[in-house]
């Protein structure tokens, strides 16, 4: 508990200070699911916080720095989140798309389009989109 203490009041810190970096989004953004790894044996709420405050600040960087290397591991993480953790598969889509049209050649250009059938087959049960989706992978 003392550890969720001093992560949030080193975000509540970055926040009341003037914008952050992109690397102190991603730092703090990187901090948070690595706590939810080692708090597999905490209270879902305590988990569900810390992938929330991933996602807004992975979410941030992008708004805030759009031009930084970091915005294409945050565009793939927000992804990520939304299908593993929100399990809101719309968004998830929706940020597996805009990664490939941001980054079509990136490293994580061919996992986002197996996720996109996936999702569209398994989750959202629109087999249409998924064989487009697969096609494409």
């Amino acid at each position: 508990m003392k550890l969720y203490l001093s992560f949030f009041l080193c975000l509540l810190f970055f926040v009341s200070c003037s914008k952050p970096s992109a690397e102190e989004y991603f730092a703090i953004a990187q901090k948070a699911q690595q706590e939810v790894q080692e708090s597999l044996d905490s209270p879902m709420n305590v988990q569900d916080s810390l992938q929330a405050v991933a996602l807004e600040n992975y979410s941030k960087l992008v708004a805030d720095h759009p031009e930084s290397e970091l915005v294409e591991s945050s565009l793939f993480n927000i992804a990520t989140i939304h299908n593993n953790t929100t399990h809101d598969h719309q968004k998830s889509v929706a940020a597996y798309k805009r990664y490939l049209d941001l980054y079509p050649d990136g490293a994580q250009a061919p996992l986002s389009l197996f996720m996109i059938g996936y999702i569209y087959g398994n989750e959202l049960h629109n087999l249409d989109s998924a064989a487009v989706a697969y096609r494409r992978f």
